[in-house]
């Protein structure tokens, strides 16, 4: 995940009086790792510091375009969570579910312990539903994915209890193996039980990628009718098979550049044209372009659009009248 921030990390500063968004040289990164859920369940996370600080193409040290993060929040969760598995699956031969929502669940792991140590997600999950309740009374509709989004996170944030720090790791150890037990299984026989599953594992091959990249498409499509690259990629990685053995770092990359293919053979660039002489970055747009501006579609959705516009088009000529649908058009 933090190579991807790199490699789409951007600083801004003006050339000729316009403010241009180019690449940084790099960023600086602190990656912490963590165990426990702030309920102290068992939660294995990662919190990444990123100073605001990146070099520029000139040599300065600027302030960071923080845009990309902001607004691709969802897309950073989905290539760790994608990498996690991977790299889970490839060193401890761990088995998955299908992912839902871009989540996947141990498979072997049975669904009371799962739920036994979950203290966490059940408070998110009742705050979200309080919210979500709110929400369609007050507003008379469903949210809009991003609204989803939104109250998904402030219903993380809401419901955060205080750190704790007066339990040590044997203490807390030793906590989850009476309550596993009080369960019914033994702590060792039921990690053995999880870690040492022997399934089939295979390659990420053209056949995979291309599973990976029809599927991520059809869930764009659902939702919306244009979206930016970062999404793409967010899509490609819910769609990365649990039983693939790629190590992160690989996978990072065959993210984005499966993002590239389809953008190049499937997909419609909606921004606006490149003018000759205009530098460009990394993404190959220019830099008078925001990171955050740029649109794709599909041709079929185009085809729609033009479509409705043809009948548009026609009602109007007709003086407003009800005009039939051209099925064959559709």
């Amino acid at each position: 995940m933090v190579d991807w921030i790199e490699a789409h990390a951007h600083t801004r500063y003006r050339i000729d009086g316009q403010v241009a968004t180019v690449d940084a040289e790099g960023i600086a990164a602190a990656a912490f790792r963590q165990h426990t859920s702030r309920a102290l369940d068992p939660q294995l996370h990662t919190h990444v510091v990123i100073a605001n600080r990146v070099a520029a193409d000139d040599g300065r040290w600027l302030a960071l375009d923080a845009r990309t993060i902001k607004f691709d929040q969802r897309t950073l969760s989905g290539i760790y969570h994608a990498s996690l598995w991977a790299e889970l699956t490839r060193t401890l031969s761990v088995e998955w579910h299908e992912p839902t929502n871009g989540i996947a669940e141990m498979r072997d792991l049975p669904a009371e312990v799962r739920e036994e140590f979950s203290s966490r997600t059940r408070a998110v999950e009742q705050r979200f539903a309080e919210k979500l309740e709110r929400f369609v009374e007050q507003m008379e509709r469903d949210p809009t994915p991003r609204e989803r989004w939104r109250l998904e996170r402030e219903a993380v944030t809401d419901s955060r209890p205080a750190k704790s720090h007066g339990t040590d790791a044997a203490s807390l150890h030793a906590e989850w193996a009476e309550r596993a037990r009080a369960l019914g299984y033994e702590p060792e026989r039921l990690v053995a039980d999880v870690l040492l599953a022997v399934g089939p594992r295979r390659a990420l091959d053209d056949t995979s990628r291309e599973a990976m990249v029809t599927q991520a498409l059809g869930a764009l499509t659902e939702r919306q009718s244009t979206w930016r690259p970062a999404e793409v990629v967010r899509e490609l990685a819910a769609a990365v098979p649990t039983d693939v053995t790629i190590p992160a770092q690989f996978l990072v990359r065959e993210l984005d550049r499966l993002a590239e293919r389809a953008i190049t053979e499937r997909l419609v660039e909606l921004s606006p044209p490149i003018v000759p002489g205009v530098a460009v970055r990394r993404d190959s747009r220019p830099i008078t372009e925001s990171v955050v501006d740029r649109a794709l579609t599909t041709p079929a959705i185009l085809g729609q659009q033009e479509w409705l516009m043809a009948w548009a088009e026609r009602r109007v000529a007709s003086g407003g009248g009800d005009v039939p649908l051209d099925h064959a058009e559709a």
